[in-house]
């Protein structure tokens, strides 16, 4: 009887020092793991009474409606509690992998501190939130790990006060799981290509792709939509891909993102990669017919900064020149003509020369 006294009033004053330090959550004064993990002494019920609340709840997600991650990429998640009756809220929660170890990068955010326990790193409130509407949130960031480890569950438990002492609190908690994506994006970007935007990526592993969308914004939030790439759709080694956006804004900062949809409609996001294209600087915006197959001319397509002279020269590969033609240009963008009708078949050097910048094309010509 005497052991059962002395227990009770132990805990009695544990969870009294977690009244009075609970505004700097349960780990960082008393170095309690409460989320609900395994490993963990269980959740905020330990020194929190109370049940449930009928239509109160505790939720953990990514912002962005992710539903896997890509190793390396960062990730702004949110933890909510729902809970028509509190005042106030704290939450505590860890990132495990399938050993339950902890996996990835936290980064705290507004109102929540990182605190290492154990091993591992818990994420948790500064200080009691007020809850407006019936909820209350907090969110933080996530780095993946660099390497894919398989799927990563995030073990939350969350408390919504009442604000008259620890008895009468509802007590949540949930987990949620950050799966493997089925398409590894292990790179992507945009460079200027004259007066176009490539994008380039590669992929490491396709499960059930389907396609990949390419999308464009000058803000680098509000994305639409500017063409459709097909994946291969089952693959365990890189495959490589590019598009050419030939129709860009000009001047202005240009942010692209790939959208990768599955067959069973589930999608992804890339990062998102910004590239400039200047329409102020002489560019040589495409060549063609190419290869010339029995062509009279082969148009050059070039946009010229400012007026001057343009000079065009064809050569062929043992350096004898063929054409050469010097003229005065406005500067915009001009179609130029070189003949090639009556030239033996083969390879040849393009040679755009304007001011003093030099641009050299190969060209191969088949009459």
């Amino acid at each position: 009887m005497k052991k059962q006294t002395f227990l009770t009033l132990l805990l009695i004053v544990v969870c009294t020092l977690g009244l009075i330090s609970r505004s700097s959550g349960p780990g960082f004064l008393q170095g309690q793991r409460v989320s609900g993990a395994p490993g963990d002494s269980g959740t905020c019920s330990n020194c929190h009474f109370g049940g449930t609340t009928a239509g109160g709840s505790i939720n953990i997600q990514d912002v962005g409606g992710a539903s896997g991650y890509i190793p390396g990429q960062s990730y702004t998640m949110q933890v909510t509690i729902i809970d028509p009756d509190a005042q106030r809220g704290g939450f505590q929660a860890v990132a495990l992998d399938g050993s339950n170890l902890n996996v990835g990068t936290i980064t705290a955010g507004t109102g929540n501190r990182v605190v290492p326990l154990a091993g591992r790193n818990y994420i948790e409130h500064n200080t009691p939130r007020n809850f407006s509407a019936g909820q209350v949130a907090w969110t933080f960031t996530w780095q993946a790990p660099n390497t894919n480890v398989g799927p990563v569950t995030f073990y939350t438990a969350g408390n919504a006060a009442t604000g008259g002492g620890t008895g009468g609190d509802a007590i949540f908690s949930t987990s949620f799981s950050f799966g493997t994506l089925p398409v590894e994006i292990s790179h992507f970007s945009a460079i200027r290509n004259g007066l176009a935007a490539t994008l380039a990526w590669q992929t490491e592993k396709e499960i059930n792709s389907d396609y990949f969308e390419v999308q464009r914004s000058t803000d680098g939030e509000d994305f639409e939509a500017i063409g459709v790439v097909s994946s291969v759709g089952n693959s365990q080694g890189a495959q490589e891909y590019a598009f050419d956006d030939l129709r860009p804004l000009y001047n202005v900062p240009l942010f692209y993102r790939l959208k990768e949809v599955d067959l069973n409609g589930q999608v992804q996001f890339s990062r998102t990669v910004e590239v400039t294209i200047s329409q102020h600087e002489s560019r040589l915006a495409a060549v063609f017919p190419v290869p010339a197959i029995l062509q009279e001319e082969v148009i050059v397509d070039y946009v010229k900064a400012s007026g001057g002279d343009l000079t065009l020269s064809l050569a062929d590969i043992s350096g004898r020149q063929w054409y050469q033609a010097t003229e005065a240009y406005a500067s915009g963008r001009h179609l130029l003509k070189v003949p090639v009708r009556n030239l033996p078949s083969g390879k040849y050097y393009l040679l755009i020369t304007d001011r003093e910048e030099r641009i050299f094309r190969t060209i191969v010509i088949a009459n």
